[in-house]
């Protein structure tokens, strides 16, 4: 349900070796799309994730400013 990196480790490409397992996961499993939701409160968390080609589909502007974004998990452009 939650994933996170210990603080003292970040930037050190371990979130996005994470998220590369977790595509070729869905992709063997034969999903299409992946969806998550992070908040903009938490820092660096948006820009992760569309660093990994997330895009952003709606923001509710609620109190917990929740993001919701989605990818293909195989890339649709060539």
């Amino acid at each position: 349900m939650k994933c996170y990196v210990d603080a003292s480790v970040r930037r050190n490409g371990i979130g996005s070796e994470l998220v590369k397992a977790a595509l070729a996961l869905a992709a063997r499993a034969g999903y299409e799309v992946l969806y998550l939701h992070t908040h903009r409160f938490l820092p660096g968390a948006v820009s992760f994730w569309r660093r990994q080609g997330f895009e952003i589909r709606l923001e509710t502007g609620d109190e917990l400013q929740t993001v919701h974004l989605d990818r293909y998990v195989q890339d649709k452009h060539p």
